[in-house]
C-alpha cells in the first residue's frame, strides 16, 4: 500500500521540532553587536566615524523605535489611518 510523503500528521511533528524562534533574534542580534563593535575599532573604509554613527547605527536604532511604536499604538492592525493620498500632492 503506498502512502502520502507528508500526511498531516508529519506535518504536525514537523512543527513541534522546528528550532525555537528565540535563535535568530539572539544570532541577530549578536551578529549586530559584534559588527557595531568591529566598526568601532577598525572603522569602515575611508568612512569617517561619525558617518558610520549618523548613516548607519543610528538609522538601525530609530527603525528599532518607530517599529516599537507602530506596534504599540496599533498601526499595524490598521487601527491608524494614513491618508495616502495627501502624500503624493504636488
Amino acid at each position: 500500500m503506498h502512502t502520502k510523503p507528508f500526511t498531516r500528521q508529519k506535518v504536525k511533528n514537523l512543527k513541534k521540532c522546528e528550532v525555537p524562534k528565540v535563535i535568530t533574534p539572539l544570532v541577530l542580534g549578536y551578529m549586530s553587536i559584534a559588527n557595531l563593535v568591529g566598526d568601532i575599532r577598525v572603522g569602515y573604509g575611508d568612512y569617517p566615524a561619525d558617518a558610520l554613527f549618523y548613516f548607519g547605527w543610528f538609522l538601525v536604532v530609530i527603525i528599532v523605535v518607530i517599529a516599537f511604536i507602530f506596534q504599540t499604538t496599533g498601526a499595524i492592525n490598521g487601527n491608524i489611518k494614513i491618508p495616502v493620498k495627501s502624500l503624493f500632492k504636488n
